[in-house]
Parts: structure tokens; C-alpha cells; sequence
């Protein structure tokens, strides 16, 4: 997945981190700045991400409504 645009993190670095970036799990601030600024420039990374958090977030839902 790429937008083929130039970046300064990769497509597959920025997608290779994305679970991690979800869940504030990125120590290095710089990094998340980086990765932040790629999901603005690429509209496929950031479809993914959306697409991700949507998941997590039902995921999450599910879990918590059997836990109850």
C-alpha cells in the first residue's frame, strides 16, 4: 500500500507501526510526529488506520459487552 509519494517514514515502516501508534505505545515523540505527518501526506496509510481503529474499537465493544 502506497500513495507512491515520497515520505520520510515508508508506507510499510508507518503500517508495520500502526497497532502500536493506536495504542500510544511509541515512546519516541519524534517518531509519532513522523508518523502523524505521513498519515496527513497518504491517504491509503490513513484509509488503514481508520480501518484499524474502526476494528480495535468493535473489538474492544465485544469484549467489554461479554465481560459484563
Amino acid at each position: 500500500m502506497s500513495c507512491g509519494g515520497p515520505h520520510e517514514v515508508p508506507c510499510q515502516d508507518v503500517l508495520h507501526s500502526l497497532i502500536l501508534f493506536i495504542d500510544h505505545e511509541i515512546e519516541d515523540q519524534q517518531q509519532v510526529q513522523k508518523i502523524e505527518i505521513h498519515f496527513q501526506e497518504c491517504p491509503p496509510c490513513q484509509e488503514e488506520l481508520t480501518h484499524e481503529q474502526t476494528v480495535m474499537a468493535k473489538l474492544k465493544q465485544l469484549l467489554s459487552g461479554s465481560c459484563n
